[in-house]
């Protein structure tokens, strides 16, 4: 029932031997750690019907599925959230003691991405990807987001330092340094973890979001304001922005269902969302791929119809 991820014949989205060129729209991928194993489905799906958008970023985990998606590689968009999980050096509490965060970001972004090594990536297909693109982060010292596009990449070193900088977690992972500035998790920024202000910057008003909550999901205000506020006090900003950031994505959540009803906007909502973005059970993780397989499997004949309007 639910694609192979190696073998696009089986996706039931079915393929297309000609490309979908929709110049016009920004595709923007949410975060949400191992939520995306949900998304993943998506990525295949573009990857499979040829989409060639005029621009596609993401924030946090969202920038594994912006790579995968330049780089057209369906069966690594699965790995990334589900088979990976299943290696020693991936993370966990283990890796959280020795200072390496519970995502292990050296081997993540760094070492796993080498030639022959489990999550090998080709950045030979990365440049020579056509549609624009951005990765958003927050830099520590001022709370302001930095963005970074295809000018900005000239090496794996660079791209690995940006995808790792824009999914730094607060907390559960080492802060990343990129270019001598602190960066954390761009989720924290202004639309509380949607790159559609990047997209808008760029010039693109039609958006096909892939999002990793339930459209009636909204967050709950932080508790705690004194201890966030203590714990990052060389860092006030930072505090600041994990404070702000239900209220940011709230607003952002009501902005796009708006858009999505003027007609500017194509949005997936998962139906339900079967783990949390720590999720280290493959199995769940698995289950939370072919899950999003067969959404997206339904949602698609609607999908096209928007992307090529």
């Amino acid at each position: 029932m639910t694609s192979s991820a190696e073998d696009p014949s089986t996706a039931p989205w079915g393929t297309s031997d000609s490309p979908l060129d929709c110049p016009d729209v920004a595709v923007v991928f949410e975060g949400g750690g191992m939520r995306n194993s949900y998304t993943v489905g998506a990525v295949q799906a573009l990857i499979d019907h040829k989409v060639n958008p005029g621009w596609v970023g993401g924030i946090s985990a969202g920038t594994t599925h912006v790579v995968n998606f330049l780089i057209k590689n369906r069966w690594r968009a699965k790995a990334s959230f589900v088979d990976f999980v299943e290696d020693p050096r991936f993370g966990g509490w283990k890796t959280f003691a020795k200072g390496k965060g519970y995502f292990n970001t050296d081997f993540i972004y760094t070492e796993s991405v080498m030639p022959g090594e489990i999550a090998e990536m080709d950045f030979d297909a990365f440049m020579k990807s056509s549609p624009q693109f951005a990765f958003g982060a927050l830099r520590a010292d001022t709370g302001d987001m930095t963005w970074w596009r295809r000018d900005d990449v000239q090496t794996m070193k660079q791209l690995s330092a940006y995808t790792r900088a824009s999914s730094t977690i607060p907390f559960f992972m080492p802060v990343a340094h990129v270019d001598g500035h602190d960066y954390y998790d761009g989720a924290m920024g202004p639309t509380g973890g949607f790159a559609y202000d990047a997209a808008i910057e760029d010039g693109f008003s039609k958006f096909l979001f892939i999002l990793t909550r339930p459209q009636s999901f909204r967050r709950e205000p932080m508790s705690q304001a004194r201890l966030i506020r203590n714990y990052f006090r060389k860092q006030p900003a930072v505090a600041e922005a994990i404070l702000q950031r239900a209220d940011r994505y709230n607003r952002s959540k009501e902005k796009i269902a708006q858009w999505e009803k003027e007609g500017r906007a194509m949005v997936f909502y998962p139906d339900q969302m079967p783990v949390h973005n720590k999720e280290r059970n493959v199995e769940k993780l698995q289950k939370s791929y072919e899950m999003g397989v067969d959404q997206v499997a339904r949602e698609w004949p609607r999908w096209e119809e928007f992307l090529r309007s």
